[in-house]
């Protein structure tokens, strides 16, 4: 019996140790349970009978461990599992202050017990932190005396139950009471080999030290334990690191990154190479882009992570569901079936919210079912009754897998068991019952907020393997690429934390040294020279650890990085690369059908009916080419235009111009903050952005409307340098004139005279109209405007918006995108995907 340690750097063949010993002991006869991360699980088992069969030997993880030896022990209770702790630590931040919190503020207050629980500390112990009054931590005594009501509150109201930490220290309790003779039956084995943690907390190294009286463990560790442990350790074996075969890549941009690596691994499929025996390594951003293309090379990722509930087709629409009466968007609108016309309304127009869902729907004559829809999804009687109907409903819009969705109802309903319990404590409350809260309790937010903590374990599709940083620890494959090596990429991500600041706390090895000498929690502080918390410092950056870890995840890698991305130039991770820069990629054939251009090239067509909604000012400039004039609304927000332009579209984009507009536009364009100060009554009584149309026609968006009794202005705000009176020429500008027998039309009384206005930017405005709209020759002018706007739609209707090549194209910022200079043949009319009338 005792204590086994084999010590050295990452990749240097702790694991092929741990596989001998571990074989060696079951061909014994003996029982050996092999403790790991479960993302290693699949392949601890792959290398341990990649020799042949073997039996006797169980790979867990150190949690399960720790349920087995609290199960031997007859300590199991309840488990606290999934997202009922958030909960419960939500249900004591109720009890402590009366107020249902926020589902973030319960996220920090968990995050911390969990912590301070993982390394031995207890309430008291948070008490006496508090009570310190250190020069450290005394700027936030009051959040850590809350800290302990909540922590000691928590713990009352779990009871008997027991949560993840629970479980561990029950574990060691329990081993340290039964004797030496009795530890295998206990543990369920005569050997434990721990392999491939990148580190063992303090406790964890104290309860391996206790197991080691009874049964032989084997564990191996990047880092040499304490000296105090390792003097009690029966064989201590130390290895040299192992040669590794690394490459680095350069890459012009992120897009030509990802493309490089899947097509490097299609060629190593291509070769015969074993998708398990390679992996890429990827930040979030770069593993959605090579999900979404790995399809076009032919190369199949097994993506490990656990799938967020939301993240289904069945959660995705039921949090979609819950935000539909409060928060409409075109997208939940489209989601269901009943309402799909008036999302595409909402889509079509850029509006969301109850009011202009409440609006298009009665537009659309669906005004009853937006209302029944509404009322449906609003909590009402009992929430866990409400919410099994929703969940019904959800399922029967989402479709797809049978088995996959009912897993995923379960959850749900889960969730919403432990929602109602908050709510219905959040109801007893005072401050609730006086009206404090709305939405019963909170039922529906913190049901949402639940469902998206809430995660779907999956068992993950052949191929080859796409892992975080943290997911390739302690494997190893033939051969790797790491995508992503810039700076910040792999760090680790650390802030101050909101309860112990840094200063605070201790080294990791002085804390692993005092638990090795015998202290435990509240002692362990103590015994580092009089700190009242032994919490570890967190601060690593990037940690050496992980950059050795990722530089020898296999025989051969590939560290691969770009030059930039859309949000500007990258800078190279000098450290984890071992160079200021990598080389350019090697040839590698292509296998994107896409990249080789086989077959028929593709070439962008014009497939539209028609060309859908339009303006007035649309339909003038379609004149001189329908197609830029169908995508200017892609335009119309440059971040590269003029300041005045930028200005101007600042100024009409919302409704009204109070007091906080006008500040937020004088910060935005300095040069107009006198003209907005000179002019702030007069701007205040206009109306921004006001749009007008007629049923199956064209519409206007006009800069600004004012009224003073049957007088309305209408005022077209002009660039610098602009003529202002251009405002009024039919061969320039089609929008005011024509909006001028429109209003009178259909307000007679509002608008029983109508003038134009232009208003140069910092300048005065410019009445275009002095004699009326009637007068001289504006009859003529507005005649002919009607006239060519009437025959301008009706081509515009009659088929798709074609380039029109020419001289312009030179300055056209879609020339790429038409490709006028190619001949595109007639397509037959396709569906448009935003419904009739739509912009795709």
């Amino acid at each position: 019996m005792g204590l086994s340690w084999c010590i050295g750097p990452p990749g240097s063949g702790k694991t092929a140790a741990a596989v001998a010993v571990a074989r060696a002991a079951a061909v014994a006869g003996r029982r050996v349970r092999w403790v790991a991360l479960p993302t290693q699980r699949a392949a601890v088992l792959r290398r341990l009978v990649a020799d042949g069969p073997l039996l006797g030997v169980e790979v867990v993880s150190l949690q399960q461990l720790a349920y087995a030896v609290a199960t031997a022990a007859g300590a199991a209770q309840p488990q606290i599992v999934g997202t009922a702790r958030l909960a419960l630590v939500a249900e004591a931040l109720l009890e402590r202050d009366g107020v249902l919190p926020t589902p973030g503020e319960a996220g920090l207050f968990a995050a911390a017990i969990a912590e301070a629980k993982r390394h031995g500390l207890g309430p008291a112990d948070v008490a006496r932190l508090a009570a310190g009054g250190s020069r450290d931590v005394a700027g936030v005594a009051g959040e850590i005396e809350r800290w302990h009501d909540v922590f000691a509150a928590y713990e009352r109201l779990k009871g008997a139950q027991l949560d993840y930490d629970d479980v561990r220290r029950e574990a060691r309790a329990r081993s340290e009471a039964t004797a030496a003779e009795r530890l295998p039956a206990l543990v369920g084995a005569d050997v434990v080999v721990v392999d491939g943690l990148r580190e063992l907390a303090p406790d964890d190294l104290a309860w391996l030290r206790r197991l080691a009286a009874g049964v032989d463990v084997w564990a191996s560790a990047v880092l040499a334990p304490p000296a105090a442990l390792l003097a009690h350790a029966v064989d201590v074996e130390r290895l040299p690191p192992r040669p590794v075969e690394v490459a680095t890549w350069r890459f012009p941009n992120t897009v030509a990154e990802v493309r490089g690596v899947l097509r490097a691994l299609a060629r190593d499929l291509a070769e015969g190479h074993d998708p398990r025996d390679l992996a890429v390594v990827a930040p979030s951003g770069a593993a959605r882009a090579l999900r979404a293309l790995a399809p076009e090379f032919g190369v199949e990722l097994s993506e490990e992570a656990p799938r967020a509930l939301v993240d289904a087709p069945f959660g995705r629409l039921l949090a979609d569901l819950l935000e539909l009466p409060t928060h409409p968007t075109a997208g939940r609108l489209l989601a269901v079936p009943a309402l799909a016309a008036v999302g595409r309304r909402a889509l079509a127009e850029g509006l969301t919210g109850p009011e202009a869902a409440a609006r298009l729907a009665d537009q659309e004559g669906l005004g009853d079912a937006w209302r029944a829809w509404r009322t449906a999804l609003t909590p009402s009687g009992d929430p866990l009754g409400w919410a099994r109907q929703v969940v019904a409903l959800a399922g029967d819009l989402a479709g797809g897998d049978d088995a996959e969705r009912a897993r995923a109802q379960e959850a749900a309903l889960r969730r919403a068991q432990e929602a109602a319990r908050l709510a219905r404590a959040a109801l007893a409350t005072p401050a609730t019952a006086a009206g404090g809260d709305v939405d019963d309790g909170g039922f529906r937010a913190w049901w949402l907020a639940l469902l998206r903590s809430s995660t779907l374990r999956e068992r993950p599709r052949p191929g080859v393997a796409l892992l975080s940083a943290a997911q390739a620890t302690g494997r190893r494959f033939r051969r790797a690429y790491v995508v992503g090596a810039v700076a910040g990429t792999y760090d680790a991500g650390e802030h101050e934390d909101y309860f112990v600041p840094e200063d605070a706390r201790v080294p990791i090895d002085a804390l692993l040294a005092a638990r090795a000498a015998g202290g435990a929690g509240a002692a362990a502080g103590q015994a580092l020279g009089g700190a009242r918390v032994a919490l570890p410092r967190r601060y690593r950056g990037l940690d050496p650890l992980v950059r050795d870890e990722l530089r020898t995840r296999a025989g051969q890698v590939v560290l691969t990085h770009a030059d930039g991305d859309r949000g500007g130039p990258l800078r190279p991770d000098a450290a984890l690369l071992g160079a200021p820069h990598g080389d350019p990629p090697p040839e590698v054939p292509t296998s994107s059908a896409l990249e080789a251009r086989r077959g028929v090239a593709y070439v962008a067509g014009f497939d539209l009916a028609d060309g859908g909604e339009a303006s007035v000012e649309d339909l003038r400039r379609a004149q001189e080419c329908a197609f830029r004039a169908w995508a200017a609304p892609l335009l119309d927000d440059d971040p590269r235009a003029p300041w005045p332009a930028r200005a101007r579209r600042a100024l009409t984009r919302a409704p009204q111009l109070d007091a906080d507009r006008r500040a937020e536009l004088a910060a935005q364009a300095p040069a107009l903050a006198p003209w907005l100060e000179r002019y702030a009554s007069d701007l205040e009584r206009l109306r921004y952005g006001v749009r007008l149309g007629v049923p199956h026609g064209p519409s206007v968006r006009l800069d600004a409307v004012g009224r003073e009794g049957d007088l309305v202005r209408v005022v077209r705000f002009t660039l610098p340098d602009e003529d202002p009176r251009a405002v009024a020429r039919p061969d320039l500008r089609w929008a005011e004139l024509w909006a001028v027998d429109l209003l009178r039309s259909r307000y007679p009384r509002q608008a029983a005279r109508v003038e134009l206005v232009a208003w140069p930017l910092g300048g005065e405005p410019v009445v275009l109209t002095p004699d009326g709209v009637d007068a001289g020759d504006w009859p003529r002018k507005r005649a002919r405007v009607e006239g060519e706007v009437a025959a301008a739609w009706t081509r515009w209707r009659a088929g798709p918006p074609r380039p029109n090549p020419g001289h312009r194209c030179r300055s056209c910022p879609l020339v790429d995108v038409c490709r006028p200079t190619q001949t595109v043949a007639p397509r037959a009319p396709a569906v448009d995907p935003a419904g009739p009338g739509g912009r795709p």
